[in-house]
């Protein structure tokens, strides 16, 4: 970090609680440690109710952004707040002409993500957003040998994610697993747009062939599941094409579930023409074909900090101008995919006699049998079930048609 900076950096701070309790841990414990950088006030209605509010109860906090930022100049806003208030709240920065840290997801529509490809551009300013592997350096060493050709042409990108959730995961506040919000405001939660929004992101990041690129693909098919109670979804087997110059289309495979009994961590593997990457119990290594079959270790994509990397680099945005690895433009494939699918797919819900409920860890579980196999084989073939009704062989009685 360089310090000549004489004044510290001014930051608002929108969201304390959820993921924005790694925001106010890391940001008081950088001002502790005499970092250029200072809290200058928080946007939070319930912000009391934060385990670290304690952290902050000095620090001036409002219900609105526009209001903060009239009392409070900053030079940078970070955006931890629900993903209904992310576009809003972003042209509102920037209208106060402060660079921008939003968490993920960028947004939730299509049309709001590029409005704001327009408002960062017209406003000349930085704003990264949060995909915290766009900013690991194993990753970006990674994406930089696989754009020198180290690895050949890109072939086929497999993920599998199976993170079983409770109950208390879907109800934990008003608007998980919402289309819209009580006010009509798109959110689009599901498990595609949230926890696993990093891996559909990840795979169109690879795909990009320059910096800050993501690439979207030429087709999109989607098979979607609901057995938790929510609007959207909780399990998404997705396949993609993306077309290359005087080559195969690159295939991306991609099955993501709330829904399993079993815990999958995320299990990646981009295979090349000339070798593959990996990502197994979170280290990242590619393997190059050959007699030699050598090894390169990058390693691990999430370090104890989960915000630092990204920290580090809208602060080095504020102080130099420095376009962030991940910003509107690159997070906006993630954006555009998921809302194709979350528009035009249709949903299968579970019927309740084929849920599996169990009680563990004082709270409620609910998985459908046959799951993981039918996701496994979908990964391991490249072949997506003609309906999920007909993989795990049970009647659905839900809805079957475009949301």
């Amino acid at each position: 970090m360089d310090d000549s900076r004489t004044e510290p950096i001014r930051i608002v701070l929108a969201g304390i609680g959820g993921y924005g309790i790694h925001y106010v841990t890391a940001l008081v414990q950088r001002e502790q440690q005499g970092a250029p950088l200072r809290l200058v006030a928080m946007v939070d209605p319930v912000a009391t109710a934060s385990p670290v509010y304690p952290l902050v109860a000095h620090v001036p906090c409002y219900q609105d952004l526009e209001a903060c930022l009239r009392d409070h100049p900053a030079d940078l806003v970070v955006l931890a707040s629900p993903i209904q208030f992310h576009a809003e709240q972003i042209r509102t920065a920037l209208a106060h002409r402060a660079h921008v840290l939003c968490e993920k997801p960028l947004c939730a529509t299509r049309r709001q993500g590029l409005d704001l490809i327009e408002a960062q551009a017209a406003a000349g300013l930085q704003v990264g957003i949060g995909y915290q592997w766009s900013f690991c350096p194993a990753i970006l060493q990674a994406r930089e040998d696989t754009w020198a050709g180290l690895y050949g042409v890109p072939r086929v990108f497999r993920t599998r994610v199976y993170w079983p959730r409770s109950d208390a995961y879907f109800s934990r506040n008003r608007w998980a697993g919402r289309i819209r919000d009580s006010q009509g405001r798109p959110v689009y939660d599901s498990v595609l747009n949230n926890a696993t929004a990093h891996y559909l992101h990840n795979m169109l990041f690879f795909l990009g062939s320059a910096p800050h690129e993501a690439r979207l693909p030429e087709r999109i098919e989607a098979r979607l599941l609901r057995g938790n109670p929510v609007e959207t979804f909780d399990t998404a087997l997705v396949r993609m094409e993306a077309d290359l110059p005087d080559d195969l289309p690159v295939v991306l495979a991609l099955a993501v579930s709330h829904a399993t009994a079993s815990l999958v961590d995320p299990d990646l593997e981009y295979r090349y023409s000339r070798g593959r990457l990996l990502v197994q119990q979170g280290i990242l290594r590619g393997e190059l074909d050959g007699p030699d079959g050598s090894v390169k270790e990058y390693g691990p994509v999430t370090g104890p900090d989960p915000v630092a990397d990204k920290l580090d680099a809208m602060l080095e945005a504020v102080r130099t101008g420095q376009r962030p690895p991940c910003d509107i433009r690159t997070a906006y494939a993630q954006t555009a995919v998921l809302a194709a699918i979350q528009e035009t797919a249709p949903v299968e819900t579970v019927p309740e006699a084929d849920r599996v409920i169990t009680r563990r860890d004082q709270a409620t579980w609910l998985s459908v049998p046959g799951l993981e196999a039918v996701m496994d084989r979908f990964v391991r073939t490249l072949e997506l079930p003609d309906s999920l009704q007909a993989a795990l062989g049970f009647g659905l009685a839900g809805e079957n048609g475009l949301l």
